[in-house]
């Protein structure tokens, strides 16, 4: 079980910051945007990126850096818990950095319950 566990990591780690792309898709993508996510000033792993109106996403990786193949005339989606949703919009750009402040609305109307068992 535990080797199961380490073999499952692993691949979770390997393909954290690879898109995920359609064969068909993935042809028909122009260009390489790249870029880097902060969140309250620290590099952020795990955020969301899509193409607006396709299937086509990726993650951060650890460091926050994030690629992904598109056209001009898309749209990318950063989407992270407690942050609102950013839209920004490709055309002439090479490179787009996303800076995240956490919204103090959605710590207020989301609260997690933990319980300790004995």
């Amino acid at each position: 079980m535990k080797r199961m566990a380490v073999i499952l990591f692993s691949l979770i780690i390997y393909n954290c910051g690879k898109p995920i792309y359609d064969e068909a898709e993935k042809a028909n993508r122009e260009k390489k945007i790249t870029g880097k996510i902060i969140v309250d000033s620290k590099p952020a792993p795990g955020v969301n990126i899509s193409i607006k109106k396709t299937k086509i996403k990726t993650q951060t990786d650890f460091d926050g850096n994030y690629y992904i193949l598109v056209n001009e005339n898309d749209k990318l989606l950063f989407d992270y818990p407690g942050c609102k949703l950013q839209e920004i919009d490709v055309k002439g750009k090479d490179s787009i950095n996303v800076f995240f402040k956490q919204d103090e609305n959605f710590v207020k109307t989301h609260t997690i319950m933990v319980r300790k068992s004995h």
